[in-house]
């Protein structure tokens, strides 16, 4: 038996009167909140040196959990939630030294255990609000309430009352956190903060998968990895396939139409996403409010785990106290097991204490928590149980071993909350034991290879007072296991012989759950608290055990993907979460043992030491880019398109703003990494796909590949020409500033030809320019363009775009004529400037021949590439 405190409250005049509410608990696996002697009202008057139990007003007999709330408006009125079998709400009207009841109605405080908590207004001592199943408010301190929980979640744990505008309120609740900007007569919820709490995570087999987890009270969801809508990820694509509090979500891999879910206690259903049916498929009709547990023929915990035959969508598996199967999708189910659990009888009790029972079902004992398939051996079967035994079938179910007196060093009745069977050997099994609720927080993580005769522990390197909840192996990199604890995550690259924190940007919260997508080579990992993370394939860690730390390391390239993107979302709602996309294109890793700073020629060329070049299948260079130059593992990425021009245009009053655009879309095919890097060089081949979702003309596509690379031809052509005038025009500037100094000695009539030259040249390349870019707009300022008509070089841009815009369509007959015309118009602006070059320049410079005056660099004539 243990005594603590449950609540306290100072006395907001002075912080010397204390109340203390104490909990006798009489504590066993079932019980929540057994009242004892030990639970009662306190009050010290000298900050806490002395306590005086207080007894006139108090309820007589066992007394459970004790809350206070009072107000700065009024210090001496205190309240008070005891937890009796005589009443429910007491206030003292001298802080503590006498009590009367104020009411008994239940809903001020439901369950006990769970709520018990209420804060009054900071200006008015009687209006309170009650968080409870629903959130109430009292208007005359407590003996009359109204719900104002209207368009919320239920379950109330949290609230604030600010101080200076006590109609300004934030609560918080099983939902999520909402606010009210008038005293709870309208809530708006906070849609944009991360905090969803997971019980678990299963994906399907697609390469853009879809994933679905159970959410503490607040539905089982299915939803996409990523957003191929144009958007951020959010929540758009996601629905509710059971309700209640979510807990297993399991998608079937044979079939991404089928999806089985559980909402807690057993009730699974069979979820047909093409037909939009959902089946009821419990294969027992009693649970916990029918029955005390030691009286049910099958015990279902809380989040009762579901496993999905790799192979057949209707074979299903379920976790009670036995193993359940079935054939035909759930319409019928076998027992494949006899009880696997303890099957301790006086541990199957009715939840709760001697006041109050808490029959929710959450604290069912002596049940299956963990299921796992083997991919290699249907007839493999593991299972863990919440009393902390591992057992294992080879025959399918036929026979049972129990293999928990083989795990050493671990006391009993932790709980296997997941196990992993290795994707590389039935045999193979990992396990994490969860004792924290034994008050033992170290972490238990242990591994067999012959089908749990012996077992090892693996949890060496791990923090202590950091319990684990599930390791599982990466099926990409036999020995390469990630695991999740009360505190973060981890991985191993030698079967769990040293563990490294998986930190990045990963916060600090529990991880119960995490699962590999094989293909994409991603990890995903179910948090309580933070939701859903994916860390985008893990490739470089998979690999960094076979790699040298002193050696620069370019890791494998996964092929990579055209995914026609459809623009259907809109513009994001405001206020809501998102999240990034995963990145499109090819990604490209690789390793640094020691940075190297960039050149000062490198910075200005846009250049970093870290030279990337990409080839197609003849070894002609599509693409260059230049890295990232960080010590330790670098991420780059490759658009998929072909390399661009660059052109800088100049204004007076706003500098060079840089102007970019992309080449043509490559096509697929076997393409090739290469990188440069202080005298190293690695290469990695590499496929590109079409979208896996959609078929593909490649005639068709070439036909858009060879249109888009002439247009781009002619853009840097065009590109050509503006920067050679921008070149023209800093060497006039140049000239002139020469005469300038010329003039002070000699007499300046000499230069008025030469001046006048410069100037028409000038001035016709100036009308030359304006012809083909706009310039008027200020960069970088949205929507300045509007006060402006296009320029020839944004229609060939347009034109550019209208090309590539399709997925895999060649150019119609209005996109061809209209590439005629703007090549027509395109040369005729490249005679315009050639001649300048070949005729105008040049007399120009017979003018300055022997003056010690600069001559005009034109250049060669530029000609379509």
């Amino acid at each position: 038996d243990t005594t603590g405190v449950s609540d306290i409250a100072m006395q907001p005049d002075n912080p010397e009167i204390m109340l203390a509410g104490t909990w006798q608990v009489v504590r066993y696996p079932w019980a929540l909140n057994d009242g004892g002697d030990g639970s009662g009202i306190y009050q010290s008057k000298d900050g806490g040196d002395t306590w005086k139990k207080i007894n006139e007003g108090i309820p007589k007999g066992l007394l459970g959990r004790i809350s206070f709330a009072t107000s700065i408006s009024n210090p001496e009125h205190v309240y008070s939630l005891i937890e009796s079998k005589s009443g429910v709400l007491w206030d003292s009207h001298d802080f503590g030294t006498h009590w009367q009841m104020v009411s008994d109605n239940h809903e001020l405080n439901v369950r006990p255990f769970y709520f018990s908590k209420m804060e009054v207004s900071p200006k008015d001592d009687q209006k309170i609000y009650f968080l409870s199943f629903l959130i109430t408010v009292s208007n005359d301190g407590g003996k009359t309430v109204h719900s104002i929980n209207k368009g919320i979640h239920v379950d109330h744990h949290a609230i604030w009352i600010d101080p200076k505008n006590p109609e300004r309120i934030i609560e918080g609740n099983d939902g999520g956190v909402y606010l009210s900007m008038n005293s709870g007569n309208s809530w708006h919820f906070l849609n944009n903060i991360p905090i969803e709490q997971f019980y678990q995570v299963a994906l399907d087999s697609s390469y853009i998968y879809n994933l679905g987890g159970g959410l503490q009270d607040n539905n089982a969801w299915y939803g996409p990895s990523r957003n191929m809508n144009g958007g951020s990820v959010d929540g758009s694509g996601w629905f509710v396939v059971a309700g209640g509090d979510g807990e297993y979500v399991v998608p079937s891999k044979s079939d991404p139409n089928i999806i089985y879910a559980e909402s807690q206690d057993g009730f699974v259903q069979r979820v047909d996403l093409k037909k939009g049916i959902t089946n009821q498929i419990r294969p027992y009709f009693f649970d916990t409010s029918d029955k005390q547990p030691s009286n049910l023929k099958y015990r279902f915990n809380w989040t009762t785990p579901i496993a999905v035959s790799n192979y057949d969508a209707d074979e299903v598996f379920l976790g009670g106290n036995v193993l359940f199967k079935t054939f035909d999708g759930g319409k019928s189910w076998a027992t494949i097991s006899p009880d696997l659990t303890k099957n301790d009888k006086s541990k199957q009790k009715l939840s709760g204490g001697l006041i109050n029972k808490d029959i929710s079902g959450a604290e069912n004992y002596g049940t299956i928590l963990s299921i796992g398939l083997s991919a290699l051996d249907s007839n493999v079967i593991w299972i863990g149980t919440d009393d902390g035994q591992v057992q294992v079938t080879k025959d399918g179910g036929k026979n049972w071993i129990n293999v928990t007196k083989n795990i050493p060093d671990v006391p009993d009745w932790g709980r296997v909350y997941q196990l992993d069977v290795s994707p590389f050997n039935p045999s193979t099994c990992y396990i994490a034991i969860d004792r924290h609720m034994l008050d033992d927080s170290n972490p238990y993580l242990y591994k067999t290879e012959n089908y749990g005769k012996t077992w090892q522990s693996i949890s060496n390197g791990l923090p202590k007072n950091s319990y684990a909840i599930v390791v599982r192996e990466d099926p990409n990199m036999k020995g390469f296991l990630v695991a999740g604890t009360e505190t973060g995550l981890y991985y191993s690259n030698d079967y769990g012989e040293k563990w490294n924190i998986f930190k990045s940007n990963f916060p600090t919260v529990p991880v119960f759950d995490l699962k590999f997508a094989k293909k994409n080579h991603d990890l995903v990992v179910a948090t309580h608290g933070r939701g859903i993370f994916i860390c985008d394939n893990i490739t470089p860690l998979e690999e960094m055990a076979s790699s040298s730390a002193d050696k620069f390391k370019l890791f494998s390239v996964l092929p990579a993907y055209l995914f026609n993107i459809w623009y259907k979302e809109g513009f994001n709602e405001s206020g809501k979460y998102t999240a990034p996309n995963p990145p499109m294109g090819a990604v490209i890793d690789y390793f640094i043992p020691d940075s190297i700073k960039a050149t000062k020629e490198e910075i200005s060329k846009h250049q970093t030491p870290v030279k990337i070049e990409i080839t197609d299948d003849k070894g002609t260079i599509v693409d260059t880019l230049y890295g990232t130059e960080h010590k330790g593992i670098n991420r780059m990425f490759w658009n998929l398109n072909y390399s661009s021009g660059r052109f800088y245009y100049a204004d007076t009053i706003h500098g060079k703003h840089p102007n970019y655009h992309a080449g043509p879309t490559a096509l697929p095919g076997n393409y090739k990494v290469k990188i440069d890097f202080n005298g190293s060089n690695e290469s990695q081949s590499f496929e590109l796909n079409p979208d896996p979702r959609l078929p593909y003309n490649f005639d068709e596509a070439k036909k858009q590949f060879v249109a888009v690379k002439e247009v781009q031809n002619e853009i840097s052509s065009l590109n050509e020409v503006l920067n050679r005038i921008e070149n023209i025009h800093s060497q006039v500037a140049n000239i002139k500033r020469v005469i300038k100094l010329l003039s002070a000695d000699k007499e300046e009539n000499q230069f008025m030809p030469i001046l006048k030259s410069s100037n028409e040249i000038d001035s016709t390349l100036s009308v030359l320019k304006d012809t083909l870019i706009e310039t008027k707009s200020q960069p970088n300022v949205g929507e300045d363009d509007i006060h402006y008509l296009s320029k020839f070089r944004n229609w060939i841009f347009n034109l550019r775009y209208w090309l590539s815009s399709d997925y895999d369509s060649s150019p119609n007959k209005m996109l061809i004529n209209e590439m005629k015309d703007l090549k027509n118009d395109l040369n005729s602006y490249l005679s315009y400037f050639n001649k300048i070059i070949d005729i105008d320049i040049p007399a120009f410079n017979k003018l300055v021949y022997e003056k010690n005056i600069p001559v005009l660099v034109g250049g060669s004539p530029v000609i379509l590439k």
